[in-house]
């Protein structure tokens, strides 16, 4: 009977023992390069706000994560510094990468053999195999590919894309030329432009309302999207559908595109991670969701830290497959996971909606 007594009292110095154990941990040190001023600060911004959603939820969990922040402002050359300082003045154990120029470290975090995990860079013509570095971000390709049931349904037979000068936009326009090469479909020669700030869009939108497209892929930024679809509408574009990338969420949420005016002409992506965790652990820290890749830069975290708590090579331990809120993320043999998927979403009047396509 007394050692019955005994096992509650055994039991609680075996969990103050545990928690002890767990506050002497070091913690997890993990660095996180991404663009906090210039151009791209929005992405590089909601990559971070999801670490530190991330960094939030482990430590309820009792596992402690200490994030080293590094601004590249934009400008490639500062993702190489902001990488050196991380390594070798913050002796970060892990890098999450929220910035468009991780492509520059790679080969230095290789050497290193550290796990690198992107929120930004897609697997495309520009991406840099490395065997310690990660791509949460997909297949560009598929940015692409998703769109083929709505072109099938709605019958759109001529497609024309409106792209920025890059590897990134290369990627997609070998894809879209793909998708109109089938039998009945005719792609028109892309319009290209060399300037995030598309100052010539009353040009392009006159170009593109002369070519008489079914639809138009526009790759750009959300102040430039939202200024090419005001110029297609003054040149007799209207009847123009649009398709776009998250850039034509972020134009919606920030009030650049009038919703009113393009109601079942606009068509975009949005990845199909904001599941009810996701939007919980978002919203416990006061933001409404995640927006651009800020849920990349959360699960990312949490990915890292769960290989680095795992007892085994970190970087084997992601190789192997791990479980974020009952979701595996797998990655293939180019260390690109395809877990999160792009799902076409709708203008419709007062909101976006999902499209449910037919079945071919």
């Amino acid at each position: 009977m007394r050692f019955l007594n005994a096992i509650p009292i055994l039991i609680l110095l075996c969990n103050l023992s545990l928690a002890a154990a767990i506050a002497d941990e070091p913690p997890r040190r993990i660095g996180v390069i991404a663009s906090l001023s210039g151009f791209a600060a929005p992405y590089g911004q909601a990559v971070v706000n999801g670490a530190q959603v991330a960094k939030d939820e482990l430590a309820r969990q009792g596992i402690r994560v200490e994030l080293f922040i590094e601004d590249d402002q934009s400008i490639p050359k500062n993702t190489a510094t902001a990488y050196e300082k991380l390594r070798n003045l913050d002796r970060v154990q892990a890098l999450v990468g929220g910035s468009w120029w991780v492509n520059s470290i790679v080969h230095s975090v290789e050497r290193d053999g550290i796990p690198f995990i992107s929120c930004e860079t897609l697997y495309n013509k520009d991406f840099i195999r490395a065997g310690n570095y990660f791509s949460l971000a997909g297949d560009l390709r598929e940015w692409i590919r998703v769109f083929e049931p709505l072109l099938r349904e709605k019958r759109w037979k001529t497609g024309m894309m409106v792209r920025f000068v890059s590897g990134f936009a290369d990627t997609l326009e070998e894809e879209w030329v793909k998708l109109f090469s089938q039998e009945g479909r005719k792609a028109i020669p892309a319009l290209r432009y060399s300037d995030l700030e598309m100052t010539g869009a009353q040009t392009l939108a006159t170009r593109a309302v002369a070519a008489q497209p079914d639809v138009i892929f526009v790759d750009a930024q959300p102040d430039s999207l939202a200024t090419f679809i005001r110029e297609l509408r003054k040149q007799g574009g209207a009847a123009i559908s649009i398709f776009s990338h998250s850039a034509a969420e972020e134009s919606l949420e920030q009030g650049l595109i009038n919703q009113n005016e393009i109601v079942d002409r606009l068509f975009f992506l949005r990845r199909s991670s904001y599941d009810r965790a996701v939007l919980q652990a978002f919203s416990e820290r006061g933001l409404s969701q995640p927006t651009l890749n800020g849920d990349l830069g959360y699960y990312a975290t949490l990915l890292i830290a769960q290989a680095l708590q795992s007892g085994r090579d970190p970087v084997a331990a992601l190789k192997a497959g791990l479980t974020i809120h009952g979701t595996s993320f797998t990655f293939d043999d180019n260390n690109v996971s395809h877990t999160i998927r792009q799902e076409v979403y709708a203008v419709r009047p007062g909101g976006s909606e999902r499209v449910h396509m037919k079945n071919p």
